[in-house]
């Protein structure tokens, strides 16, 4: 092949738009790529790069092919530290690591040499610029909803606090909480929507709830659905992290935050609470991705 064609592959466990941002990026940049989930490696004998979004990759690297390893985030519950050392141990060394945040390279911890670089968080061009002067849901969530975020309670305290509260769920439901809230009257759900939607479908609501459980791994990793909250203009109400924290004093942002003593939920706190939703046009993936260092980078690896 005239170019070094790059793999990204992916275990198809979540969401992950940056692939084809990646995609049309490095095709851009003069790369052949493909998005594959799961492959035989017979099937990728003609890359020359395997850039791996983690996950495990224990197959020793091939000779004259270039390994990347890309850290989204740590495992997930039951376990989630004990799954990251193993990981540690017995994942065969890539050529490079590229790592979501720097909150989760400092935890996850690799001692050895290999080089690494962060790739903050980004939000696609679409979700900026939207007319928001009618909106027609109070409450917006959008995102993963399995089990192990306990999304449940918090959505009752939610509910309960703004009774009449018009409540948008985008995203595939878990099955209990498709139970817990289908009969009720002021919930919709959109159920699993193309990603080109869902700007539109966001921009539809006043407030956006960023409800991430304040455990390891998810309190410090980038929440992508912040991000694009921001981007659209919803007002943010979100539960406490390390990494929600940062952003908001490096933004200079002002969230309303769930579980504080001295700010209860209910309409009256939070009809007179001054938010400030921070700019974040700086973040749009291509800008992102340009002054990330990953060009040079597979530079130094193919060079």
């Amino acid at each position: 092949m005239s170019t070094p064609a790059i793999a990204l592959i992916h275990p198809g466990k979540a969401l992950l738009p940056e692939l084809e941002v990646y995609q049309r990026f490095l095709c851009k940049n003069g790369y052949e790529v493909a998005i594959l989930e799961n492959p035989p490696p017979e099937m990728l004998k003609d890359f020359r790069i395997e850039w791996h979004f983690m996950g495990s990759d224990w197959a020793r690297k091939k000779k004259g092919r270039i390994k990347i390893h890309e850290y989204v985030s740590g495992s997930v519950p039951p376990m989630a530290r004990l799954k990251d050392r193993i990981k540690r141990w017995v994942n065969a060394p890539p050529d490079a690591r590229i790592f979501g945040s720097a909150f989760l390279a400092q935890r996850l911890g690799f001692s050895d040499n290999i080089p690494a670089l962060i790739r903050p968080a980004g939000i696609d061009a679409s979700f900026l610029g939207w007319d928001r002067s009618a909106p027609e849901y109070d409450l917006v969530y959008c995102g993963a909803m399995d089990g192990a975020r306990n999304l449940i309670p918090w959505i009752s305290q939610i509910m309960a606090g703004l009774p009449g509260a018009r409540f948008l769920l985008i995203g595939p439901p878990s099955a209990a909480i498709w139970k817990a809230f289908k009969a009720h009257p002021s919930v919709v759900f959109s159920g699993r929507v193309p990603y080109t939607e869902v700007p539109g479908l966001l921009a539809k609501a006043e407030y956006g709830l960023n409800l991430i459980p304040v455990r390891y791994p998810f309190h410090i990793q980038a929440p992508y659905k912040l991000l694009e909250y921001c981007a659209v203009g919803l007002k943010v109400i979100t539960t406490s992290t390390a990494w929600v924290r940062q952003f908001e004093q490096q933004r200079q942002g002002r969230f309303f935050y769930l579980g504080q003593k001295d700010s209860p939920l209910s309409w009256e706190p939070l009809r007179r609470f001054p938010f400030e939703t921070p700019s974040v046009d700086d973040l749009v993936w291509e800008r992102l991705l340009e002054s990330s260092g990953i060009t040079a980078l597979l530079g130094r690896l193919t060079g």
